[in-house]
């Protein structure tokens, strides 16, 4: 539905990394999708890349559900469960998507290092609401009640306790060292072997 809605963008210029096989049919899909203008701030590329990565762990059949803190305004989230309701099999594993943000933008910074060339990083910034979220993945088809879990609140409060148990792909998006640092303090133990994560910062 979601590819139905946009019109087709010209012939992309793709480079696969060489990590992952993507047949040329999942790759013209992968480029297609990536090329649609979502609510994000990650770049074309990251986005295909990250549909890459979806594409790898579901193939390869690496348990686990997909996992990204920092899910902002949802861009990356509906590509996120674009990929699952076309590559995940359901009869054997039904994946879940787990969303994690504040909803309140960043937490404090850490003075130590969280330092950036323009100056410190205020707290508080890239707040989207929990209400733009869903609005979000509603208006792009991905608002599925059956796999997706959000989790509202500051991931040192929300991770440690969360009900997950297993996951293939653990995508970090929180602009801090605090808010990378504490979702590997709480969730690097659940990945699954072959399982992978990706620091999108």
């Amino acid at each position: 539905k979601l590819l139905q809605q946009q019109p087709a963008p010209p012939p992309p210029v793709y480079v696969p990394t060489g990590l992952y096989e993507v047949p040329q049919i999942e790759r013209s899909w992968i480029v297609t999708l990536a090329k649609i203008e979502v609510p994000t701030l990650v770049r074309m590329e990251r986005r295909a890349l990250t549909l890459e990565i979806a594409y790898y762990l579901l193939r390869k059949n690496i348990l686990g559900d997909f996992v990204e803190t920092g899910v902002f305004t949802g861009g990356t989230a509906i590509l996120l469960m674009q990929s699952l309701q076309r590559w995940d099999n359901v009869q054997t594993n039904k994946r879940q998507l787990w969303a994690c943000d504040s909803f309140e933008g960043l937490p404090a910074p850490d003075q130590k290092n969280d330092i950036q060339k323009e100056g410190p990083v205020a707290q508080g910034s890239f707040s989207a609401s929990l209400e733009t979220f869903s609005d979000n993945m509603r208006k792009y088809d991905s608002y599925d009640e059956t796999r997706l879990h959000i989790l509202k609140g500051w991931f040192s409060d929300t991770l440690p306790t969360a009900p997950i148990t297993k996951i293939s792909f653990l995508r970090l998006d929180g602009d801090l060292y605090v808010s990378t640092r504490d979702p590997l303090l709480a969730l690097y133990h659940k990945i699954s072997r072959g399982g992978i994560v990706y620091v999108d910062d």
